[in-house]
Order: structure tokens, then sequence, then C-alpha cells
């Protein structure tokens, strides 16, 4: 199976977030949504888990109405995310957020996409061209499903193929705290950050530790 996990946000501001965290961001987000299904071959819909965020925020109606055209798709809402990772065939995100991580640090063959008129933080960006150029993360939806198409005979294949194991690893080192002594970096990160007003860039601070 694939699992498709999708995101939401309040209708009204509550506070500056990532996307699709904003609410004027949300229609398009629902539009790529919209295309990138819509483009994906029967088969692989056939295989298709979609699962909601947690918290709708009065939008789950008009998300469903996205995908009540192919009954093929199984909508998920249970069981703990992490272990639906652990499990499935292909994991794909179409926001920027926690899971999309996760499914990198458990080695869950991944694909990405996401809207970039909304840029990342400098210091990121090299990590983020990296899973582009690995066909990893997308910017346009259907060449997202594009990609899902070509791969789904053999995800692992694709997945395990050294060029994407180094991105992989390569976004891991630079965006993901995994580290078990993750607690004590943290600390000494944010207490460098309050000590030298200079010293606000994560990927570079948590490495000088």
């Amino acid at each position: 199976m694939a699992l498709f996990v999708s995101n939401s946000t309040s209708k009204h501001v509550m506070r500056f977030q990532e996307y699709p965290g904003m609410p004027h961001m949300i229609y398009k987000y629902l539009d790529f949504k919209k295309i990138f299904i819509s483009s994906l071959d029967t088969d692989v819909r056939m295989h298709l888990l979609y699962r909601p965020h947690f918290n709708q925020y009065g939008w789950l109606e008009k998300e469903l109405d996205l995908i009540k055209k192919y009954p093929e798709i199984e909508i998920n809402q249970k069981g703990k995310l992490i272990e639906l990772l652990k499990s499935v065939k292909l994991y794909i995100c179409d926001h920027q957020g926690t899971s999309f991580m996760e499914a990198l640090v458990v080695n869950t063959p991944t694909i990405i996409f996401w809207d970039n008129q909304y840029a990342n933080r400098k210091g990121a960006e090299r990590s983020f061209d990296i899973l582009i150029q690995s066909g990893i993360l997308f910017y346009d939806p259907k060449e997202a499903a594009s990609k899902v198409n070509l791969i789904w005979d053999d995800v692992k294949g694709w997945w395990m193929h050294k060029d994407r194991q180094q991105a992989r690893k390569e976004f891991i080192n630079s965006q993901c705290m995994i580290d078990k002594d993750c607690f004590g970096k943290w600390v000494d990160t944010f207490k460098n950050i309050l000590n030298n007003p200079g010293y606000i860039n994560r990927e570079d601070s948590l490495k000088k530790r």
C-alpha cells in the first residue's frame, strides 16, 4: 500500500506557520492534492491509503470531496503514523511537516511534493535541493504523480539506489535530530543562541557542539 499523509490549518490566523499552515494557502494546497490524485494510475489509487490530518479545522468535507470520485481510495484515520510508516510500500507527503522526516529516518520509500512559492530558509536550501536532484521532492504535483507511477512496480529497488540513500542520509544529518543526546544538543544550541546573537543557524549550530 501507499500512504498519502495530508495536512490542514485553521480558517483563521493563529500563528505564522510553514506551508500550508496559513489560511490563504489552503485552496492552492487542495488544488495540488486534486491534481496529484487525478494523475495517479488506477492501479496505484487502488492501493492508496489517504490519511487526513487529525485536526481538520472544518476542511474535511472539502478535502474528501476531492477524492470521492475515486472510491478505490481508502481513508485511514487509525493507528500511529510511525507504525504505518514501517509497513507501507510508499509514503507520500504534500506538505512541510514532521512526518516526511520521520519517514526518511525509518527509511520508508518517500515521495514529497509541495508549492515552491514559499521559500525555505537559506541555510536549508541545499538539503532540499539534494532531495530534488535525487527525485524525492517535487514542486509540481503532476511530476510527483508521474514518478509514483513510474516506480510503482519496483519502489524498493528505486529507493535503495545509492543516490537516493545518500540524499536521504545527507538530509537527515543536516535537518533531523536523531542523536541519542538530542536534548543535550538542543540545550547547548539554545544557550549559544542566547549568549551569541549571531549564532542562529540551526544546521551549523547543531554541528558545532
